[in-house]
C-alpha cells in the first residue's frame, strides 16, 4: 500500500486495482481499501471513501477489518449522518469480537468525537 502514499491517489488506486485483479485472494485488499478510503477521506470524497471502508470490511475483514468499519463510521459523520454512523461504531465490537483494544478504543473515541451517545 505504499504505493498509494508514494504515486498519489490516482495512480495508486490504479496500482491497487492491478494488485487486486493479480491476486484476488490476497488478505491484504483489505488493507489497500483502508488505504484509499483513508485518502478519500482526507481529500474530502466522502462517498468514495465510503465504498471504499464498506468493501473493505465487508469482503475483505480479514485484514484491518475493524479499522475499515471505523473508517466507514468516521466517513459516515463527514456525509452528516451521525445515527449510522453511530451505529457503525457502536457494532465494531460485535461485528469483529475479536478486534483489539486498539481498535475497540479508536472505535470509541470516533464515536465520542461524533457525539454519539
Amino acid at each position: 500500500m505504499r504505493d498509494l502514499q508514494a504515486l498519489g491517489l490516482e495512480a495508486g488506486r490504479r496500482s491497487f486495482e492491478a494488485f487486486r485483479t493479480s491476486h484476488p485472494g490476497s488478505v491484504l485488499i483489505g488493507e489497500g481499501y483502508n488505504a484509499l478510503g483513508a485518502a478519500h477521506l482526507r481529500e474530502g470524497r466522502y462517498r468514495e471513501a465510503a465504498l471504499d471502508f464498506l468493501i473493505g470490511f465487508r469482503d475483505h475483514p480479514e485484514r484491518m477489518g475493524p479499522d475499515n468499519m471505523i473508517g466507514l463510521g468516521e466517513t459516515l459523520f463527514a456525509l452528516g449522518r451521525t445515527q449510522e454512523a453511530c451505529d457503525t461504531l457502536g457494532a465494531v465490537d460485535e461485528r469483529f469480537p475479536g478486534a483489539g483494544a486498539d481498535a475497540l478504543n479508536a472505535a470509541a473515541a470516533a464515536a465520542r468525537r461524533g457525539g454519539c451517545s
